[in-house]
C-alpha cells in the first residue's frame, strides 16, 4: 500500500503536466492591457492545451515575479532569442504562465 501512494501523486503530477500547453520560439506579441494589468504574450510554437485566444499566454503584469517575466520576454524580442514558455493549464482566458526560460 505504501508504494501506492507516492505512485498515486506522480499520476497526478504527470495529468497536470499534460494538461498544461507550452510554446517556443520567438516572442511574435507582447501587449499589455492597462485596465487589467494583464500582459499577453504570443511565441511562434504552441502546443494549446485549452485556450483559442489569440495570445496563447498570459498573467498579471502588477507582481514582482509579473515584471520579471516581462523583462525577460521583452529583452528575448529586442534580440531576437528564442524561449520556452510552460503554461498553468488555466482555461480563463490566455492560458497563465507557470515558467519562462531563456533559449542560447
Amino acid at each position: 500500500m505504501k508504494k501506492m501512494i507516492p505512485l498515486f501523486y506522480l499520476l497526478i503530477f504527470i495529468h497536470a503536466t499534460a494538461q498544461a500547453g507550452t510554446g517556443s520560439g520567438k516572442v511574435l506579441e507582447l501587449n499589455i492591457r492597462a485596465y487589467d494589468n494583464l500582459m499577453l504574450v504570443k511565441v511562434e510554437n504552441y502546443v494549446d492545451s485549452c485556450t483559442n485566444w489569440n495570445h496563447q499566454f498570459g498573467m498579471p503584469i502588477n507582481t514582482e515575479t509579473g515584471k520579471a517575466i516581462y523583462s525577460l520576454l521583452l529583452s528575448a524580442k529586442m534580440s531576437g532569442k528564442e524561449v520556452h514558455i510552460q503554461g498553468t493549464g488555466s482555461c480563463n482566458g490566455p492560458e497563465g504562465i507557470s515558467e519562462v526560460n531563456m533559449k542560447k
